[in-house]
């Protein structure tokens, strides 16, 4: 699957207009608009030709899927929105796809309904998950999609899982602030993500847990759990919730087991690495075997 763009160069007539003192602005050609059967999303590096034309360059962006030796665009800028909303696609902000071909996107919107949405792309169905109001001062986190094609995304008002064979959305719990980091979701289903205060655990059928909170003892040494401000978070079916946090003697790495409720230590800074001091941790990771990854800066200044 590629996001593909394409570079379209235009000339547009323009009717000459005498100049009055306040002359009105108006539109030559709005994003959305369709010009040999593609729509237009983006405009930059606008010139007068003289006499009343005007070159400049548009953007258009569209998803392909591979086709034997040969790639087929499913879907791009200008294509129609859903029933009921009003308006076309307009960029691509994120792109994902299942082995099956069964595609999500992120994107940004021409029309006066929204001008932010998320869709699932099913054969040739294409389905609203979300839409939001950007300019309003709504937020929208990007989603991450499981094998079997469950979504979950965050808003301004909640963390959401949307499920493929049902078409239907569902909050799981509800926001008064933005994430720091998630939500993520498993093959299992469960879903994590890191608020202000805490590390927070779904699971259908057991709803939510609290994996850490602030000011809960950690796993090293009974040290409180501090800042979750630089954390990030990760899930897998078999192995727990991996994250990082700030307690009050290091920073370091964490597992967390929704079997038993425990969490043990993976790595803390100051711990060595091939002999090297870890100075830094962040970006940590699971693997569909249970493996957990992290990056680390490490002091080699006395090798």
């Amino acid at each position: 699957m590629l996001l593909h763009p394409r570079v379209l160069a235009l000339v547009v007539g323009l009717a000459s207009v005498a100049i009055a003192q306040k002359p009105a602005p108006r539109v030559i050609v709005p994003s959305g608009a369709i010009v040999d059967g593609r729509g237009l999303a983006r405009f930059n590096a606008p010139q007068s030709t003289g006499g009343s034309h005007m070159l400049f360059r548009a953007i258009s962006e569209g998803i392909t899927l591979p086709e034997g030796d040969a790639t087929r665009e499913v879907i791009g800028s200008g294509a129609t929105l859903p029933s009921p909303l009003r308006g076309t696609i307009n960029t691509f902000v994120q792109v994902n796809s299942t082995d099956d071909g069964f595609i999500v996107f992120d994107a940004e919107l021409n029309g006066p309904d929204a001008d932010r949405g998320i869709f699932a792309l099913d054969g040739r169905v294409l389905t609203t998950i979300v839409t939001l109001r950007i300019a309003d001062g709504q937020s929208l986190t990007p989603f991450e999609l499981d094998p079997p094609g469950m979504v979950v995304f965050a808003t301004h008002d909640g963390v959401y899982r949307w499920t493929r064979a049902t078409a239907s959305r569902e909050r799981l719990v509800e926001l008064s602030a933005p994430l720091v980091d998630g939500p993520q979701i498993a093959r299992d289903g469960s879903v994590v993500w890191i608020a202000n205060d805490a590390v927070v655990y779904w699971a259908p059928g057991s709803g939510v847990r609290d994996v850490a909170r602030l000011g809960q003892p950690s796993a090293l040494g009974g040290t409180a759990f501090t800042s979750f401000a630089r954390s990030n978070v990760d899930v897998a079916s078999g192995a727990g919730v991996a994250f990082l946090a700030t307690t009050s003697s290091v920073d370091a790495a964490f597992l967390w087991s929704p079997l038993t409720g425990e969490t043990q230590v993976v790595a803390k800074v100051g711990d060595l690495v091939e002999g090297d001091p870890i100075m830094r941790l962040d970006t940590i990771r699971m693997d569909s075997d249970d493996s957990i990854y992290f990056r680390a800066r490490v002091d080699r200044r006395n090798r």
